[in-house]
């Protein structure tokens, strides 16, 4: 399968182009800003008082055989030097957000290996 021809990335490329708060904003290329407005929505005790609506649904598609349910983690953001890390007293799950940079040299190696020696229960 080709990524830049694939229907459900086209879509995603499409939404992306529209205004959003980010670009309205002139915010789109500050990673840290979309980490800390995903790690907002993920937290079902945030003000946006949609409960665990968003979160529910992303965990779901970002990590469809986590066990992690929508009451039992904490969200850390820039913990372990990872953008967002949920804890669960049964997993670790780990988010990297890239905008418009790179992975630096085995970085992503680098945190699963950083986080399971951190971690070794949820290994």
């Amino acid at each position: 399968m080709n990524l830049l021809t694939d229907k459900c990335y086209l879509k995603v490329k499409e939404e992306i182009l529209c205004p959003n708060i980010f670009n309205i904003l002139s915010l789109e290329y500050y990673e840290i800003r979309h980490s800390n407005f995903l790690a907002w929505l993920l937290d079902s005790n945030e003000s946006h008082a949609c409960g665990s609506l968003f979160s529910s649904v992303l965990l779901e598609i970002l990590f469809p055989k986590s066990s992690i349910n929508n009451v039992d983690f904490s969200i850390y953001r820039e913990r372990e030097n990872v953008d967002l890390l949920l804890e669960s007293p049964s997993e670790v799950l780990v988010l990297e957000n890239k905008i418009r940079a790179k992975d630096h040299e085995n970085q992503l190696s680098g945190y699963r290996s950083h986080i399971q020696a951190k971690y070794p229960r949820h290994s």
